[in-house]
């Protein structure tokens, strides 16, 4: 249970407090070759490392989260953004 808390404490200080509306632009139009698409992922896998203190499971974390991330920004379209 504590696991599953401190892995959602990281997705949500990752993807709704630090990340900011500048980054998600950037990543949307740069795609794989935005930097701040990289520096997401890395806080993500630092957050998760923080609270959890397991690099496998940040590693994990981390490489979930940026093909979640690419599998979104790939498909979406116009009516679909945020």
């Amino acid at each position: 249970m504590q696991l599953a808390l401190s892995l959602l404490l990281a997705h949500l200080l990752g993807d709704f407090i630090i990340r900011t509306g500048k980054w998600q632009t950037s990543s949307e139009k740069r795609k794989i070759k935005s930097a701040y698409l990289w520096i997401h992922v890395l806080i993500h896998a630092g957050l998760v490392q923080l609270l959890v203190q397991s690099w496998h499971i940040s590693i994990i974390v981390a490489m979930t989260h940026l093909a979640v991330d690419l599998l979104m920004i790939y498909n979406q379209t116009e009516t679909t953004k945020r």
